[in-house]
């Protein structure tokens, strides 16, 4: 799986975790969670660090230098450069270890059809 689908399931994901769940489901849904945090404190830290790396420092209301950066939007070739790294992490592959949850474990529970395609991969017929 991509990077990519991890971040997009962090809501799906968290909407499931505060339902109530047997024991062992939910302890698997803990496992998933925690492994996937491994990944996504990283990707925070290399997007912010992609924004430095190609944006500008933005100023407070008084002309200082904050600690925040930003990506110039009228700069079309600093933005195609960004896009493409941006891109190029959030294609990185990932292997997950933890196990994963039955579809009968969760068969009693409400789940729009959206947050059940964004956490497809942690399930199995």
């Amino acid at each position: 799986m991509k990077l990519q689908e991890i971040i997009n399931s962090t809501e799906a994901l968290r909407k499931l975790s505060e339902m109530d769940l047997p024991s062992k489901t939910s302890f698997k849904i803990m496992l998933i969670v925690k492994e996937l945090d491994t990944y996504l404190k990283p990707f925070e830290e290399a997007r912010n660090n992609l924004i430095k790396k190609h944006g500008t420092v933005i100023k407070d209301k008084d002309g200082k230098e904050t600690d925040q950066y930003k990506i110039d939007p009228s700069n079309p070739e600093t933005i195609e450069v960004f896009n493409k790294e941006m891109t190029d992490l959030l294609n990185e592959e990932i292997e997950l270890k933890s196990k994963k949850i039955k579809i009968d474990e969760i068969s009693d529970l409400k789940i729009k059809p959206k947050d059940l395609m964004q956490l497809e991969f942690i399930f199995e017929a």
